[in-house]
């Protein structure tokens, strides 16, 4: 595909994180609950493909929900 376009091929850098966070700000207690109600059903989604334990790893304001 990348010489059909004519796109350089570059090996992955798994290592380098292109856009990352600073979290310097940190969410109440009520914009966390609200941020995971927010995402209920994508939460759910997600235990149901990867499961509980990989959503709580991943995602952290699961617990909000009771995951």
């Amino acid at each position: 595909m990348a010489a059909f376009l004519d796109l350089p091929l570059e090996a992955p850098d798994f290592g380098r994180n292109i856009n990352p966070s600073p979290k310097s700000v940190s969410l109440s207690e009520t914009a966390r609950r609200q941020l995971a109600e927010r995402f209920r059903d994508a939460c759910a989604f997600g235990v149901e493909t990867f499961g509980a334990e990989q959503v709580r790893t991943c995602w952290p304001t699961a617990k909000a929900l009771g995951i």
